[in-house]
């Protein structure tokens, strides 16, 4: 049985023209890649690193430790100094230029802090039942 392809969208636009093909290219990355929760990390990751899509203070830099209303979320870091750690990445983040900031940290930041949002076949933040290719 042939593999079945089923496409992803963004809930952002990109408001800026000048801005689509670096986000092209970055999606070119990840291409024939099947997206799961650990290479949707990563390309979420380097959009924001790249400052393609900025989220703000409340969604990616406030630490979140438990989540269970519109789905359940845990963060990845339960230590003392987690809420210190977001807050210190996320204003490393903002400060830095476009592709300045490792990468490891916005995964970081991305496995501690949540948007509160679901899609259909994903479980809120990075949880997926579907996997999908780029």
């Amino acid at each position: 049985m042939p593999s079945r392809r089923k496409p992803i969208s963004f809930d952002t636009t990109i408001r800026n023209p000048e801005r689509i093909p670096q986000f092209i290219s970055i999606l070119s990355k990840f291409e024939n890649q099947i997206i799961d929760d650990e290479v949707a990390l990563k390309l979420e990751g380097e959009i924001i690193k790249y400052k393609i899509f900025e989220p703000t203070k409340e969604t990616l830099g406030t630490y979140v430790r438990e989540y269970h209303d519109k789905f359940n979320f845990i963060a990845e870091d339960q230590s003392k100094d987690a809420s210190n750690r977001v807050l210190l990445y996320y204003n490393e983040w903002a400060d830095s230029n476009p592709g300045e900031m490792n990468i490891e940290k916005i995964i970081y930041l991305l496995k501690n802090t949540i948007t509160a949002h679901k899609d259909k076949g994903w479980n809120g933040r990075l949880g997926v039942k579907n996997t999908y290719t780029v």
